[in-house]
């Protein structure tokens, strides 16, 4: 019997790569696979979605070790061609690739060690330009990486018996988009974690790898109303208020929400007095709260149909401008929700000689 958590630190790892036309992204994307990395390799399984000739021509003359070409008469899609690349990997932990992304460096070394520190951590991605918006310093880290609720398909290690255990990438999404949305979800509903790497990265070329593809927002759109249908809570939309700017600063209460939303696939907005630091996953965005930021980011996305705000949560030390924010959500008729403050220690209180003295439990002072 396999087994799911295992993967061992100095293994080699397959590598699945879906290709749809774009020739010199996918060119350059392979080189600089075998050039950083190649002594991680074990096979790399390109998987030619119908491409054009002119790069079923360019892979062909490829002469790359280990390097393995399938050349499928009809496209797909994305999730189906790594669901075949993943059934022929043999390596515990298999890495898949966009045919868009590029390595300045050994980008698997730290991936690999992340997965065989952490047995409950499913897959992981290596961080780069498409986190730029991200202030990755900000958040707290499970061993060495930040843990996100959604898996980032264009590049990402997994292991492999627990992609087969949840099914792999669903085929109704067809030729991308969300398939790697709903895969999260499986898999944390399995028990696993997923993660960024803040020290693995690689260049993006965002939809890149869609070079060709019609009416690909088109595809988006309808994928996006897939998603959302089979996970309801994903919609969620949730803006927290606070005056701590810390996670460790909440209550358990409020953590467990948090967490427990976030791993429905909810997005969170946390304004704080500061801008929060300690941010607990990726899936929450941390900024300083400003009375008509809040208010405008409330009104202005209302008429968005799956970015719309649902939930407005308080916690009790919020500063008291909040409810104005509370008078707005209840217009828009947000979900409101109340948490208490985590209750700050009070230090016993001293007397001139400086030996401490505590306060009986009826003294009103203070």
């Amino acid at each position: 019997m396999v087994d799911s958590r295992r993967v061992a630190h100095d293994e080699t790892v397959d590598v699945v790569i879906p290709v749809y036309n774009a020739p010199a992204a996918t060119r350059a994307c392979i080189e600089s696979l075998y050039a950083h990395a190649g002594h991680r390799l074990g096979s790399v399984y390109v998987h030619d979605n119908a491409s054009g000739p002119e790069t079923a021509r360019m892979l062909d003359a490829l002469s790359l070790p280990r390097l393995r070409v399938h050349h499928a008469p009809v496209n797909t899609g994305f999730g189906d061609a790594v669901n075949q690349g993943v059934r022929q990997a043999c390596t515990d932990a298999v890495l898949v690739l966009n045919s868009d992304v590029e390595a300045a460096d050994d980008f698997v070394a730290p991936l690999q060690r992340a997965l065989v520190s952490d047995a409950e951590l499913a897959a992981l991605t290596p961080s780069g330009n498409s986190f730029e918006s991200y202030d990755l310093a900000r958040y707290t880290k499970r061993g060495d990486c930040i843990v996100t609720h959604n898996l980032y398909a264009y590049a990402f290690l997994i292991r492999r018996a627990a992609f087969l255990e949840v099914g792999g990438f669903d085929p109704c999404f067809g030729l991308g988009y969300y398939e790697d949305t709903d895969l999260s979800r499986k898999l944390i509903t399995a028990g696993y974690w997923l993660g960024v790497h803040p020290h693995s990265r690689l260049q993006h070329a965002i939809h890149g790898s869609f070079e060709g593809v019609p009416k690909f927002r088109e595809l988006m759109a309808n994928n996006r109303r897939l998603y959302f249908d089979r996970y309801p809570n994903a919609r969620r939309r949730i803006l927290l208020i606070s005056r701590c700017a810390r996670a460790g600063d909440l209550t358990e209460t409020a953590r467990r929400a948090l967490d427990a939303v976030a791993e429905a696939g909810a997005e969170i907005l946390w304004m704080a007095s500061e801008s929060p630091a300690e941010i607990p996953a990726m899936s929450v965005r941390g900024e300083r709260f400003i009375l008509l930021r809040a208010v405008r980011t409330l009104i202005r996305r209302r008429k968005k149909a799956f970015g719309r705000f649902t939930d407005l949560w308080v916690i009790d030390d919020a500063p008291a401008r909040v409810k104005v924010v509370a008078w707005v959500a209840r217009l828009l008729r947000l979900e409101t929700r109340r948490f208490e403050a985590q209750r700050a220690h009070t230090p016993p209180r001293t007397v001139s000689t400086g030996a401490a003295v505590k306060l009986p439990s009826g003294d009103g002072a203070g």
